[in-house]
C-alpha cells in the first residue's frame, strides 16, 4: 500500500497537481485552506476532511482510492489539532491526518490520539 502525506498551503489553486500525486492508495493532506463551500472530489477516490472553522488556514484531508475496502473512522475535536482518521481494512492500520497551527500549543492531551 503506497500512502503519503502533502502539506499543499492550499487545495484551491492546486488540483492539478493534486491529481498528479493520486497515483497512491491513500494521501493524507495538510493545510487544505478549504472551506465548506469549496468542493473536492477526485475520480475513484474518497474523501475525508475537517476544515478549519472561523478562518481560510488549516485544514486536513484523507483521500483513500474506491478500491480500498477502508471505514471512515471520526473527526476528533481536539484542543490545538484539527484531525481526522480512517480505517484501514487490510489490517490494524489507522491513518491519522493531524495539523497543528504553529501558534498553536502542543498539548499533551492532545498527543493521546497518536496511542489509539
Amino acid at each position: 500500500m503506497l500512502i503519503a502525506f502533502w502539506n499543499a498551503n492550499g487545495l484551491t489553486t492546486r488540483k492539478m497537481e493534486l491529481e498528479e500525486r493520486y497515483h497512491l492508495d491513500a494521501l493524507l493532506i495538510g493545510e487544505t485552506h478549504l472551506r465548506a463551500s469549496n468542493r473536492l472530489s477526485l475520480l475513484n477516490c474518497r474523501v475525508y476532511r475537517i476544515d478549519r472553522k472561523g478562518a481560510r488556514a488549516g485544514g486536513t484531508d484523507i483521500l483513500v482510492k474506491s478500491t480500498i475496502d477502508h471505514l471512515a473512522d471520526l473527526v476528533l475535536e481536539l484542543n490545538n489539532f484539527e484531525t481526522i482518521t480512517v480505517n484501514m481494512a487490510t489490517g490494524p492500520v489507522k491513518l491519522i491526518a493531524a495539523y497543528k497551527a504553529p501558534h498553536m500549543q502542543l498539548l499533551e492531551d492532545d498527543l493521546e490520539i497518536f496511542d489509539t
